[in-house]
């Protein structure tokens, strides 16, 4: 498996917009995908949307000596995420 990022970023300021995902695998470009919308009364059916995420900017300030606890919780796998 190869993995790949390419990012252009065209702004010179914080700025909103939109990150595309896009998967290429034994030929084939991937670059969408689906939430199945179900309702009791209607068949299922499938909504395909492009891959991409809305990209924001927001202004954090860490207060000096901040200290940041986190209590895990039953079937947790964060912390086994963290370590890798």
């Amino acid at each position: 498996v190869r993995v790949g990022v390419r990012v252009a970023v065209a702004a010179t300021s914080p700025t909103r917009g939109a990150l595309r995902v896009r998967a290429r695998a034994a030929g084939r470009s991937y670059g969408e995908g689906y939430r199945v919308v179900d309702h009791r009364d209607l068949a299922p059916s499938h909504l395909y949307e492009d891959a991409t995420v809305e990209l924001v900017p927001v202004d954090v300030t860490i207060a000096p000596g901040l200290r940041v606890g986190y209590v895990m919780g039953v079937g947790d796998e964060v912390p086994a995420a963290i370590a890798q």
